[in-house]
């Protein structure tokens, strides 16, 4: 967090004194975290998409499936000694 608060307070996003920067710089990241949690569940439902299975991607991944060759020459690099 110390070189956060620095970098957030340059740019113009941030603006602290003395004593509330002193105690946030304290804090660990992982401490943080924890006191966000439940601020950033309330921002973000999840579990919910737009996202729906079509044929136009499909089509547009190229698929390699097995030819005779392709087995042919995994036996025989498999069984090779």
């Amino acid at each position: 967090m110390p070189e956060v608060i620095p970098a957030l307070e340059r740019e113009g996003t941030l603006v602290l004194t003395d004593d509330p920067r002193t105690t946030v710089c304290a804090l660990s990241t992982a401490t943080v975290d924890r006191r966000l949690a439940a601020a950033r569940r309330q921002q973000r439902p999840r579990g919910l998409t737009t996202t729906k299975p079509g044929s136009l991607l499909k089509s547009q991944i190229p698929i390699r499936t097995p030819t005779p060759w392709d087995k042919e020459e995994w036996l025989m690099g498999h069984w090779a000694v």
